[in-house]
């Protein structure tokens, strides 16, 4: 689909707040020629899953009520914030991100983990995925 005007795939719903300020590109890159560094690609699912796990694992787990203190005294770190679906669109109002789902996914979501930067800050989302982790959701994830 086509996502630069008011009219495409999503009749507009989310033109205003989110697209509109993306500025489809008029020249020509040479990917190959100029990539800094040559993508990785994911052989598996295995092996993406146990990526995702271990940057996971590494991050301060934190919760909307104490993110900014993490903020302010950090630059550059990597957090996880466990969210419930329930209370999806409290977490997307605070972050910005789109609020809908597609097919019962969230947008860019990977098994409900999202993972996108906010204040040069890595963040990584996640509803109940992976398992592995403790979940500090009994404990407050507001």
């Amino acid at each position: 689909s086509y996502t630069f005007g008011e009219e495409g795939q999503s009749q507009g719903q989310y033109f205003a707040a989110h697209l509109s300020r993306i500025k489809l590109n008029t020249e020509r890159i040479d990917f190959v020629a100029n990539a800094p560094r040559l993508l990785h690609h994911v052989r598996n699912e295995e092996l993406f899953d146990q990526w995702v796990i271990n940057q996971m694992t590494t991050c301060v787990q934190v919760t909307l009520l104490t993110l900014d203190g993490e903020l302010s005294s950090n630059e550059g770190k990597c957090f996880r914030i466990e969210y419930r679906d329930s209370m999806y669109h409290r977490f997307a109002g605070r972050f910005g991100l789109m609020p809908d789902e597609k097919e019962g996914i969230r947008r860019t979501a990977y098994k409900g983990v999202l993972i996108f930067h906010y204040k040069k800050h890595r963040i990584f989302l996640y509803d109940n995925w992976p398992s592995s982790l403790p979940l500090a959701f009994a404990k407050n994830v507001t």
